[in-house]
């Protein structure tokens, strides 16, 4: 990692705006800035329109400003996870990266066959075969570009450049590449639960082999959702046991759901703290935001971090 610091992760969910700003001194990371403003109304991204979405971002971006300005010169921003269009396929054979994308797209449209593909951004990771998936898989995921515009703008708007953008789910395992040490060959299930969705995420060697998102309503499809990615299946070879460490992180996970959760699949899961590793300044550590919700900002720490 290399560039000027410090640099901000902003996390967009339906309900907040979350900050993360990270500063490097000597080689190591330090938290700087936490910070989150709750929109005025949920942000139903179905069916609002962008200029709407835009400037509830934008207040809420302001109240934070308010409070303090941001240092930082570069932002990345992660989305909820049901932005995204994600699916684990078998590893096409012989393409060259224009030719992959293309044939990735059409996939994508025999999958998902409502989804504007030409109007969306594609992106795409190799995973090689392993103790858990025994085939060559890519991991797949999509996001229509009219988020990237509203997020450009936002940034043009503010003065700020644009670094990168992800899924929520996506940034918040990335913490656990980032920071935290791993025996050889150990598998880590990363569950990220938001208000709407949860997303399993296996990793070997601090790296994703197996990624699964469902649709939840309530605790019950979540507890049947799980219960069913934590067993084998035609794709996966994979036994409880196995699981040397589960994080939990997402949108206000509570300690009573953790503790549920682990009575009625067996697992042995604990929310993660994303900023075990990091430094702080000392008064980030003294705010009520770090002690009450130091779980909730995996995702925008995962995409800041990412960017530093």
């Amino acid at each position: 990692m290399n560039g000027d610091y410090p640099r901000a992760g902003i996390n967009i969910t339906t309900r907040k705006l979350q900050v993360v700003e990270i500063a490097k001194e000597s080689g190591n990371y330090r938290i700087v800035r936490l910070d989150e403003a709750y929109f005025s109304q949920p942000i139903n991204f179905e069916t609002q329109k962008e200029i709407i979405i835009g400037a509830q971002i934008q207040s809420s971006f302001d109240e934070i400003q308010i409070r303090r300005p941001l240092k930082s010169k570069i932002v990345s921003f992660t989305l909820p996870p049901e932005l995204f269009s994600t699916v684990q396929l078998p590893q096409p054979v012989g393409l060259l990266h224009h030719d992959l994308l293309e044939e990735l797209r059409w996939e994508l449209s025999l999958i998902f066959p409502y989804l504007p593909v030409n109007n969306m951004a594609v992106s795409y990771f190799n995973i090689d075969k392993n103790m858990m998936v025994t085939k060559n898989t890519v991991c797949i995921s999509a996001l229509e570009r009219k988020y990237l515009r509203l997020l450009k703008s936002f940034c043009s708007r503010n003065n700020i450049l644009f670094g990168k953008i992800d899924s929520a789910f996506s940034a918040a395992a990335g913490v656990i590449e980032e920071g935290h040490s791993y025996l050889k060959d150990e598998l880590i299930l990363s569950i990220y639960i938001s208000h709407t969705y949860c997303v399993v995420t296996f990793l070997i060697n601090n790296k994703p082999v197996y990624i699964r998102l469902a649709a939840i309503n309530n605790f019950e499809e979540l507890i049947n959702f799980i219960t069913d990615e934590i067993e084998d299946s035609g794709i996966k070879n994979i036994r409880k046991g196995l699981i040397s460490r589960t994080h939990i992180s997402g949108e206000d996970v509570r300690q009573e759901i953790v503790d549920r959760l682990n009575s009625l699949t067996g697992l042995e899961s604990e929310m993660f703290n994303p900023f075990s590793k990091i430094n702080f300044d000392q008064e980030v550590r003294n705010s009520l935001i770090f002690e009450n919700n130091f779980n909730s900002y995996a995702a925008a720490a995962g995409i800041a971090l990412r960017t530093a």
